[in-house]
């Protein structure tokens, strides 16, 4: 997820790492560890994500959940307009599909996501991406999280010292199953609830912050604000341990999960911490086989019409008037003998 993402300008485009926290489950799109960032996979590009979580407070330690993920790139960059600061361009779309479980029931449970990437990043600005997780075809067990994030990378002296993230989301769930009318609708519990500063609300901040590679070793953190499946402060340690032609990784990851709300139950949520391990593979069509579906071919075409095509008048080069060869002078009289 995450991912990451380019090395802000290099290894890391697609994101470092992809996961959930324990006790709860995500659809996670290209993400910094939680947080979806600005960058969307390119087209062709997939990532294949696996975690496991444990809660280590309140005690006692115990299993939090497991689950495993596909996000692919579909949609190509599109360049709108070229100025002297860079390209304007749309730089792709996603798809992913996660399984994840148990729930709270025993039973797992499958979501969907999709980010749409409005702006690639460029010198005087960031990459923005709009985009929806938590899609479940049960209503009662996603909560249909909207947002919008902006990235972008920063260097110093031509050294990259890494990417910033910043956005918002919101629940588009049921009003019964989000705050605040949860609190008065009668159900089990809420999908969603606000942390600080948008406390027992409907909404919530993005941030992180994700590393340039240090030779295999990367990290990240980030923070996803409420109280929900999703949310949470999270930090990751990442080992790169497999690169591809086109900066795809193979990389195992281990890292801490934060509650946002750490009011004790029943005023709140209950504060639930713990660790997770995960392993992200973020590659491409292009870098796993050498093809790239959006080059064009390199052969020349072979023509098989043997009595050749009737020259287009129009693409000939313009004829130009035949230039006189000079003569010698005949003005200069002969030496006397």
């Amino acid at each position: 997820m995450p991912p990451r993402r380019k090395s802000p300008r290099g290894a890391l485009p697609l994101g470092l790492a992809i996961g959930l926290c324990a006790g709860s489950a995500h659809a996670y799109p290209t993400s910094i560890v939680y947080s979806p960032n600005g960058e969307a996979l390119p087209f062709g590009g997939f990532a294949i994500g696996a975690y496991v979580g444990v809660g280590l407070s309140p005690q006692p330690v115990h299993f939090g959940s497991g689950w495993g993920g596909l996000d692919i790139g579909v949609l190509p960059s599109i360049e709108l307009a070229s100025t002297p600061a860079g390209k304007i361009a749309i730089a792709g779309a996603e798809l992913g599909f996660d399984l994840f479980g148990p729930d709270a029931d025993g039973r797992p449970t499958a979501v969907f996501n999709v980010k749409l990437q409005l702006l690639k990043e460029a010198t005087y600005w960031p990459a923005i991406s709009i985009g929806m997780f938590q899609i479940s075809p049960d209503s009662k067990r996603g909560a249909a999280l909207g947002y919008f994030t902006m990235s972008k990378s920063f260097t110093i002296r031509d050294a990259e010292i890494g990417q910033l993230t910043f956005g918002m989301m919101r629940s588009f769930a049921a009003d019964a199953l989000i705050a605040p009318q949860c609190f008065v609708s009668g159900a089990q519990a809420c999908l969603f609830r606000g942390s600080r500063p948008f406390l027992d609300d409907n909404g919530a901040f993005l941030a992180g912050y994700l590393s340039p590679w240090f030779g295999p070793v990367g990290f990240a953190i980030d923070h996803v604000g409420g109280t929900s499946a999703v949310s949470s402060t999270n930090v990751a340690l990442n080992f790169r341990l497999w690169q591809d032609s086109s900066s795809g990784f193979l990389a195992a990851g281990i890292g801490g999960f934060f509650s946002n709300d750490r009011r004790a139950a029943p005023e709140g949520p209950g504060a639930e911490d713990g660790m997770f391990l995960q392993v992200t593979l973020v590659t491409s069509v292009a870098g796993l086989t050498g093809w790239d579906p959006m080059k064009p071919s390199s052969g020349k075409k072979k023509d098989r019409d043997v009595r050749g095509r009737p020259e287009d008048p129009l693409d000939a080069p313009p004829l130009t008037p035949p230039t006189p060869t000079a003569t010698p002078s005949s003005t200069t009289a002969p030496p006397a003998p």
